[in-house]
């Protein structure tokens, strides 16, 4: 099997340390921070107090650091957030532009785990099992540029984003600044509780009791679908239609791969294997 590397040129680290690091994030992120060590990294998000989305996370263990993996465009605006419930803790969070962004790491069997997995990585780097999904296959986060050098001498080679695009596109995987956007979208409506972001079991966070509400009664009436292109071509924001009916619209788009927020209701009555249409496009859902 191939393996490759995807640098993720839109992601930036940011760096949590002091004793309250912990317990700080714990009454901030969705997903619950005492499961990351040596052993495990997480996916969280942070949320306004209604509920929407803010910014996404992915939370390692690196000695007495936290790390964080967020979105390197509204980097500036995580940290102003995260100083503003910083208050007296005993912590500093800084942006580690000591660290490079990201790696994700694909096609690699010895990488291969549960979800969130550490594994162990040489050159100062820690790689970890996308907490999402584990056909997104590892991330790593590291300082050192020595981390390219031993890719490449185990025999990895450099493939462009738009490949990390078509891998997360298929297996629906919804993107801050796409599918996540700030203040509208709410977690459940992106499936992010399917996608390990979340944990119903810990105490409270910033965003929580519409989260828990909304689970519980069951009550979401659009959502992210995965779709397959099957025939004429589509973009990003055309409307979706079924039996004249408008249901929605397209967020992302990779070659014959799409992911649609849909009405519920609706989609629910469309028939198996029924065709849809969007631009000049006839898709169908897939599981």
């Amino acid at each position: 099997m191939d393996k490759f590397y995807i640098p993720l040129e839109n992601r930036a680290i940011i760096s949590v340390t002091g004793d309250d690091r912990k317990n700080f994030l714990q009454g901030i992120i969705s997903n619950d921070v005492n499961k990351v060590d040596a052993k495990n990294a997480i996916y969280a998000l942070i949320l306004t107090p209604q509920g929407k989305f803010l910014f996404d996370v992915f939370v390692a263990e690196i000695g007495d650091m936290l790390l964080l993996d967020a979105e390197k465009s509204r980097s500036a605006e995580l940290l102003k957030k995260l100083s503003m419930y910083k208050l007296k803790s005993q912590l500093e969070i800084l942006e580690a532009t000591d660290y490079q962004p990201p790696i994700a790491l694909l096609g690699a069997d010895s990488l291969k785990g549960n979800p969130g997995e550490v594994k162990a990585f040489a050159a100062d780097g820690i790689a970890f099992i996308d907490p999402r999904d584990a056909a997104l296959g590892s991330r790593i986060i590291g300082k050192s540029e020595k981390i390219l050098e031993l890719l490449e001498r185990e025999g990895y080679t450099k493939k462009p984003y738009e490949l990390y695009e078509e891998v997360r596109v298929a297996r629906g995987i919804p993107a801050a600044g796409i599918e996540l956007v700030p203040e509208k979208s709410f977690p459940l409506q992106n499936n992010l509780d399917e996608l390990h972001a979340i944990d119903f079991d810990k105490g409270c966070y910033v965003g929580q009791e519409v989260t828990a509400r909304t689970k519980y009664r069951g009550v979401v009436r659009r959502k992210l679908y995965k779709l397959e292109i099957v025939a004429g071509t589509s973009a990003s924001d055309n409307v979706v239609m079924f039996a004249g009916n408008q249901i929605g619209e397209i967020k992302s788009i990779a070659g014959k791969r799409a992911i649609g927020l849909l009405e519920v209701e609706e989609t629910e009555k469309i028939p198996s294997g029924a065709v849809i249409n969007a631009g000049t496009a006839q898709l169908k859902i897939t599981s």
